[in-house]
């Protein structure tokens, strides 16, 4: 902030309120927001101590039971993604398959 002033919370939130109803948006809390905005960060593969940072937090121990939700479903794909992968060689490979 111009000055180093410190932004107070109760102002921060008055104008996320203002400018989300002058859009049209769907009611929402900032915290909604921000907790929207690191679970994007974790599907899109930004770890979670990095996103645990970018929170503010100075542990990722408190972020994973919050975010763990995004973190299994990032294991489920991974864990697909190796499955076809080991299927497509042993296609490759001439080997039977499983199906």
């Amino acid at each position: 902030m111009p000055g180093g002033c410190a932004l107070r919370w109760s102002d921060v939130t008055s104008f996320f309120i203002r400018v989300w109803v002058a859009v049209g948006a769907p009611d929402a809390r900032l915290h909604d927001l921000r907790h929207s905005t690191a679970t994007q960060f974790i599907h899109a593969g930004i770890d979670i101590r990095t996103v645990a940072n970018l929170l503010g937090l100075s542990d990722p121990f408190f972020a994973l039971p919050v975010y763990s939700h995004a973190i299994e479903e990032r294991n489920r794909a991974a864990a697909t993604l190796m499955g076809q992968v080991l299927a497509a060689r042993k296609e490759y490979a001439g080997l039977p398959s499983r199906a």
